[in-house]
């Protein structure tokens, strides 16, 4: 399967070569391929984890290309099996991770360690994140899944 930068460059060989008069839609083509390539292939979130209240077994709440997210483990450290819809290359992508608080006290919500991921195939991966109080939380991951391959 080809990456993101070789369907552009093809697009780009192909549909702007040189001596050949380039249509409208074959502009747009070309500058839609663009865009594309700036955009991770999986984005969503998933929602309503507490770090150490959450029962190992619990499919949590999925948006966008996040088609599940269940919790794997939750005494100390929570860990959380999430699959996307997009399946990537292999496993050498990164996983961006921003956490929301949605729940009513941002002070209890605020008591996390930085959160980890680990690639497990091209359409799962583990998020691990640690809460050192036992407070209760209320917490949305926002993810974006983004290629290392260049």
């Amino acid at each position: 399967m080809p990456t993101r930068k070789e369907i552009l460059q093809t697009k780009i060989n192909t549909d702007l070569a040189t001596g050949t008069n380039i249509t409208a839609s074959e502009h747009r083509g070309v500058e839609s391929a663009i865009m594309n390539a700036t955009i991770p292939a999986n984005r969503g979130f998933f929602q309503t984890l507490d770090v150490q209240g959450t029962s190992v077994g619990t499919n949590l709440t999925c948006f966008g290309d996040i088609t599940a997210a269940t919790v794997i483990q939750s005494a100390n450290v929570s860990s959380v099996s999430v699959y996307v819809a997009t399946s990537m290359l292999n496993t050498n992508y990164m996983v961006r991770i921003h956490i929301q608080s949605i729940g009513t006290d941002n002070n209890q919500d605020a008591t996390i360690l930085c959160p980890t991921f680990i690639t497990v195939s091209p359409t799962n991966f583990y998020i691990n994140i640690k809460e050192p109080t036992g407070a209760s939380q209320n917490l949305r991951f926002h993810l974006e899944v983004v290629s290392l391959d260049y």
